[in-house]
Order: C-alpha cells, then sequence, then structure tokens
C-alpha cells in the first residue's frame, strides 16, 4: 500500500468483507429467506452491515466457522467467550440485531 506495508491475506479477506458489508448497508437490508444457508462469510457480512464498527469480529467469526445455521442460535455467552466479542454493549447490539433479523425472517415467510 502506499505507506509501504505489505497487506497480510487475512487483511484482504477482512477487508473484502467489510468492503462488501459496506455496500449493503447503503442499499438497506434485505430481508434474507435462508439465513440457515448463510455461509460464514455471508454472517460477517451481516454482522458488518449491522454496525461498522463490529468488522473487529468479522475474521473471528469465520475463522470460527459462524454459518447461519450457528448464528441463529448464538447465545451471550459463546459471542464472549468463544467470539471474543468482549464489549458489553456489542453483545447486546448485536443480540438486538439478530432478534430483528429474526422477526423480518418469519414476517417475510409469512407472505
Amino acid at each position: 500500500d502506499a505507506t509501504g506495508r505489505r497487506k497480510t491475506p487475512s487483511f484482504v479477506r477482512l477487508h473484502a468483507v467489510v468492503s462488501k458489508a459496506l455496500e449493503d448497508t447503503k442499499r438497506g437490508h434485505v430481508v434474507p429467506d435462508d439465513i440457515e444457508g448463510w455461509t460464514p462469510k455471508r454472517v460477517s457480512q451481516w454482522l458488518v452491515s449491522c454496525n461498522p464498527a463490529f468488522a473487529q469480529y468479522a475474521a473471528t467469526f469465520v475463522d470460527e466457522e459462524v454459518t447461519g445455521k450457528r448464528l441463529v442460535r448464538l447465545s451471550e455467552e459463546v459471542l464472549k467467550k468463544k467470539l471474543q466479542v468482549t464489549s458489553l454493549g456489542h453483545r447486546k447490539e448485536l443480540v438486538r440485531h439478530l432478534d430483528a433479523l429474526l422477526r423480518a425472517r418469519k414476517a417475510f415467510l409469512k407472505h
């Protein structure tokens, strides 16, 4: 890059995830019809679209293989201990976003 530093593969991967999530955010949330089919990469994109500050957790979600099926079953304890979301505020916000996602999915599937 311009600073002369070499970009690591994990940085390049994270940058791609964050860029995609920010584009999704600009377009607004799309209500998914198959959350449980999401890949870890798609989960991390959703994560960052909820709050750009969550980008710091995106690589961990991918590394720990958090799929959509696992996302819908996450507890606050797993967020804290396994996924390293140590901020209480971030955990609470993430749970609120997940609840909203599940409610939107339920409403979408009713139609």
